[in-house]
């Protein structure tokens, strides 16, 4: 139970907690909002009060009055509260990227000194990632523009379990050789007889385990085990994966699923960061460190930096490290040699987002819709069924009382607990009130938006133009942000509209003379790029035959504009 005085509970906060952090939102603004949380809560427990000061009064001839008296320059109306977000600090131990959700560790004032020993003992994580056959995209992640299309029906589970085994092994050589030490030396032997060890090199990403959890053709689910890794470096193993299977793949999802000793249970949501839950958290959080007893001061086998026989070289680009330890495995594949090319010649690259289509778990689906924003209007419209026209218009009142707290909580910066009302409108207002329905869900897109979940912005905006085609301030707000979701002909799409409404709207007009050229100029680099990778799946294709592309070379007939194919066996 919370003591009602600020002191103590502030020498308290001292230690790690374990929390969960949702898809597309930064680490650092998950940091802000925890420190905003706590600074809060401290401020309305009972603080220290003004100090006195001692006032002396009387003539110097005469005996003196003595007295305390309250201190007015010290009172919180002058300097401000007591507990400032400044005089927090809070750092994370491991960092996730911003369209990764999962298991995240804050260190709290001399926590952030764990934080740090945690961190550079370089514990593993586990990590479930998704992904889908078929599609590749330019940023190998679903939020990314659709570059190629591909066949992926020949693939089969027990293609991609031989391919990870394949991987697993090339990682397990190559852990040895970036700790710099002879694969045929007596120190090899000795370490690999007390297990995996860690690189010396705290840059470069190391596999332990990796497996096939789910295959689900187009779908499948990985459960990676590694060291150093980020977010770039998970999607590219994903389209490294459908290239070497004869296709193409993209990334759908990645959820960290463990660090260290920590797993998705111990996990703070935070609808539950209050100073209650945070500091039973940070004693669950004391307990597993001491139970773990090597999770701080390492005591596993480790390899120091000086045990290296050579200097260590550059960092490779991400594609580079993927490439390196994969390109000796595709003679250990038996995948169908029948298969036809991957590309459908009728297929053309679009240039659409994917949508977000694939199932979570419960565990998954509950954290990741943090706060939970999720209306569901059949039950509501069950509902509707058994309430009379009294008790809609209560409902209705309700819903317009939730918007007005919603729009104060918007109005104090507080982003999170107005999503949290909007929600809560959106959720008893009668479905029938669509201009009401509407209102809610842009307010809402406004709050996501200012939490950078742009993505679960534009699906609000969305939905509250499809309650109200006219609604010009909800396709405005889309448009800003499929711009700065780098959506550029969905965000010219909506100016249009807007014009169509609005043909004074200056913002509107000002984007239809600015957009088009960046498109122009977005397309053509994306076309270059596709070619690019065009050539690259072609030389795939061709390579067993001891051939590539530079063997086969375009002619343009001037007169007709056709293209003829010449063959060159010498590739010139």
């Amino acid at each position: 139970m919370l003591l009602p005085k600020a002191p103590p509970i502030w020498g308290a906060l001292n230690g790690l907690i374990c929390v969960y952090k949702p898809a597309e939102m930064s680490v650092r603004k998950l940091r802000n909002i925890l420190i905003s949380k706590i600074s809060k809560e401290m401020n309305e427990l009972e603080v220290r009060p003004p100090a006195g000061y001692v006032a002396i009064e009387g003539k110097p001839t005469e005996k003196l009055t003595v007295s305390l008296r309250p201190n007015f320059a010290d009172h919180p109306l002058v300097v401000g509260p007591r507990y400032q977000e400044r005089d927090l600090a809070v750092s994370w131990s491991n960092h996730l990227g911003y369209y990764t959700s999962g298991v995240l560790l804050f260190g709290i004032k001399s926590g952030t000194r764990e934080a740090k020993f945690i961190r550079e003992n370089l514990p593993t994580r586990a990590y479930r990632v998704k992904g889908v056959l078929g599609l590749m995209t330019d940023n190998c992640f679903r939020t990314g523009k659709i570059m190629m299309k591909s066949t992926w029906k020949h693939v089969r589970r027990h293609n991609v379990d031989g391919f990870l085994s394949a991987m697993q092994a090339s990682h397990q050589r190559k852990m040895f050789e970036l700790c710099g030490v002879d694969m045929e030396s007596q120190a090899a032997y000795d370490l690999a007889k007390q297990g995996l060890i860690r690189p010396a090199n705290a840059k470069i990403p190391i596999i332990y385990g990796i497996k096939c959890v789910e295959f689900e053709g187009p779908h499948f689910t990985l459960e990676i085990q590694c060291v150093n890794e980020y977010e770039d470096y998970m999607t590219h193993i994903i389209n490294e994966i459908g290239l070497k299977l004869r296709s193409v793949a993209h990334c759908t999802d990645i959820q960290c699923i463990r660090h260290s000793r920590f797993t998705l249970k111990d996990a703070l949501l935070i609808k539950h960061w209050t100073l209650a839950g945070i500091l039973d958290n940070m004693k669950m959080c004391a307990d597993v460190i001491k139970e773990s007893g090597d999770l701080v001061h390492q005591k596993s086998a480790t390899l120091p930096a000086k045990m290296a026989s050579k200097p260590s070289v550059g960092i490779p680009a991400s594609e580079e490290i993927v490439d390196e330890i994969t390109k000796d495995l595709e003679n250990t594949l038996e995948i169908n040699k029948d298969c036809t090319n991957p590309l459908d010649a009728e297929q053309k690259p679009e240039t659409n987002c994917i949508p977000e289509d694939f199932e979570s778990s419960d565990v998954e689906a509950a954290a990741a819709s943090l706060p939970d924003d999720y209306v569901d209007e059949d039950k509501l419209k069950e509902l509707e069924l058994t309430l009379s026209d009294e008790e809609k218009v209560e409902q209705h009142k309700k819903a317009l009382n939730f918007k007005a707290e919603g729009n104060e909580e918007f109005k104090q910066e507080r982003y999170v607990e107005s999503i949290v009302l909007y929600t809560s409108g959106l959720r008893i207002c009668p479905l029938e009130l669509h201009s009401d329905r509407s209102v809610l869900y842009a307010n809402r897109a406004a709050a996501k938006a200012k939490l950078d979940r742009k993505l679960s912005a534009i699906e609000d905006c969305t939905k509250a133009i499809d309650l109200n085609n006219a609604y010009l301030k909800a396709y405005l707000r889309r448009a800003k942000l499929y711009e700065e979701a780098d959506k550029l002909e969905e965000s010219l799409a909506d100016y249009n509209k807007i014009i169509e409404l609005d043909p004074g709207n200056r913002d509107a007009n000002e984007a239809k003379v600015r957009l088009p050229p960046i498109i122009n100029e977005k397309n053509e680099k994306l076309k270059e790029e596709m070619l690019g990778k065009l050539k690259d799946l072609g030389n795939i294709v061709l390579r067993p035959f001891g051939l590539s592309t530079d063997n086969f070379k375009l002619t343009q007939d001037p007169n007709t504009g056709g293209y003829s194919v010449n063959f060159s066996q010498g590739g010139k």
